[in-house]
Parts: C-alpha cells; sequence; structure tokens
C-alpha cells in the first residue's frame, strides 16, 4: 500500500514557479500607523502585462525583528488581476511584503513584492 502511495506522487505534475509574472503593489495609507488599519492592493500580470484572474494568494509581512510574527492574510480578487485585503500592523518599522500562492493554470507564485514602513505613534 505504501509503495502505491509513492509512485502514484512520483507521477504527479511537478509545481512549476511563476518566474515571468510581475507583482505591483499599493497600500493605502503608503505609511499607516501602528493598529491602523490598511489595505494592500496587489496586482498579478502576465509578461506582456496582462492581469491575471482566478489566483489563489496570501500576503505576508515580515519584519525584521527578533520574535516578531509575521502578518499572513488571504488576498481577495477584487477586479480583474487585482487583489486586496485589510491588514493591521502590530509594530512600528518596515515590513517586507510577499505574495505568495498558486495561479489560475496551477504554478506557484512566491515574490517579494517591496518593502513599506509603518509610522510609530505620534505624542500629543
Amino acid at each position: 500500500m505504501t509503495f502505491g502511495c509513492l509512485a502514484a506522487a512520483a507521477c504527479g505534475r511537478p509545481v512549476l514557479p511563476a518566474e515571468d509574472v510581475a507583482v505591483e503593489w499599493k497600500v493605502i495609507p503608503s505609511a499607516p500607523p501602528v493598529e491602523g488599519e490598511a489595505i494592500a492592493e496587489i496586482r498579478v500580470l502576465d509578461p506582456v502585462r496582462q492581469p491575471l484572474r482566478g489566483a489563489r494568494l496570501r500576503l505576508e509581512a515580515h519584519m525584521n525583528h527578533p520574535g516578531m510574527a509575521p502578518i499572513i492574510e488571504p488576498l481577495v480578487e477584487q477586479e480583474n488581476g487585482v487583489y486586496r485585503v485589510r491588514l493591521r500592523f502590530s509594530m512600528a518599522g518596515v515590513w517586507v511584503l510577499f505574495v505568495k500562492g498558486e495561479l489560475a493554470d496551477r504554478r506557484r507564485l512566491d515574490q517579494r513584492a517591496g518593502e513599506m514602513t509603518v509610522r510609530g505613534l505620534t505624542p500629543v
């Protein structure tokens, strides 16, 4: 039984990376405050800059800080190749954004989108 399962898995189609896909992003507001709400908008484009629909994606925000857990949220397709998610950052500083998941053609997407700065609370 075990051999049959291994043989079936070995015969499966390999998962190919989506190296020719472009990811564009913006966060509104561009420098959100700690604990304030932000909206990330991600555009996924093919090599001729046509939008890619039907992907199952997530946004990962990582901070270069020991012990800081990443923020991982699913992206929801809103329109033609545009995916959005609401975010709330718990710490001020620089966050690195990654877009990960699977495109409609089953290729794997794992791209660093860029960096953004989260503002600290301003004393009054």
